[in-house]
């Protein structure tokens, strides 16, 4: 069959035809690829300094010698705000995952969080290592390296990988774990020397109230166990709004629990 002077039925010729609209779009692909990693460089450049430079200062008072835990989650916590405020002001955007303005936003929180925990898990381990383990029956020495693992795959898939978020359940699995190194704290186990009154129940009433602080966010979050893959595009990014917020008030406990070791050992 002929139409404007071309045989149709020419298998070379369709052949070509396929070649170069594959190669059209590959490179439409790609080259729409590099202007929106060039994009992500140039927004880079305009993230504020000031956030920059506090970022990097952050990351290098968590590995000082004799580190106050305490003094430096509260320092990382704050940037973390300072940071998720930044973001939602380029994007206009409640949304967790990054637009093409907020990349090195989304990637200084992930790195900020990611560190506060080991460090934070680290130090509960060091804990343990010094009290009288015998005494410790809800701590095991491989609790620490699974919870390690636990929250830096979620906040993978929370913070780093597109289109997806981890299961909110996952956070509070990972407390369930925590709430024994928490109990070993709060509670005073394992430790050789007397503790006054006024702390035990100070340490007492603190654990209670991250208890309950957990089992209130189960409530107020109940849509986000419900969320599955199938679901919406919209409530699948309420997940992830769900899961930074219980992530950061775990953060806020993590907190709680160093100023108590802190005032403790003073």
């Amino acid at each position: 069959m002929k139409k404007f002077g071309i045989d149709w039925n020419d298998n070379n010729l369709l052949l070509a035809l396929i070649v170069i609209c594959t190669v059209l779009a590959i490179s439409f692909y790609h080259g729409k690829n590099r202007y929106q990693k060039y994009l992500r460089k140039y927004y880079k450049k305009k993230v504020d300094k000031v956030l920059v430079d506090d970022f990097q200062d952050v990351l290098k008072s968590g590995d000082e010698d004799n580190l106050d835990m305490a003094h430096y989650l509260k320092n990382n916590i704050s940037l973390q705000g300072r940071l998720w405020y930044d973001k939602k002001d380029k994007d206009k955007t409640y949304r967790v995952k990054p637009m093409i303005k907020t990349h090195l936003h989304i990637e200084m929180i992930h790195k900020l969080k990611v560190e506060l925990w080991i460090k934070a898990i680290s130090r509960l381990e060091a804990e343990y290592q010094h009290r009288i383990k015998s005494e410790i029956l809800c701590v095991d020495d491989k609790m620490f390296h699974r919870m390690k693992k636990k929250i830096q795959n979620i906040l993978f898939l929370d913070l780093v990988q597109d289109n997806v978020f981890s299961p909110t359940e996952n956070y509070f699995e990972l407390f369930n774990i925590l709430q024994d190194a928490y109990k070993m704290v709060f509670l005073n186990m394992g430790l050789n020397y007397h503790v006054d009154k006024s702390i035990e129940i100070s340490g007492s009433n603190n654990f209670q109230k991250i208890i309950q602080r957990m089992e209130d966010l189960k409530l107020e979050h109940n849509v986000a166990f419900r969320t599955t893959f199938d679901s919406s595009e919209r409530e699948i990014r309420n997940v992830g709004k769900a899961n930074m917020a219980i992530c950061e008030a775990m953060e806020a406990d993590l907190y709680t629990c160093f100023e108590y070791l802190k005032h403790l050992n003073s």
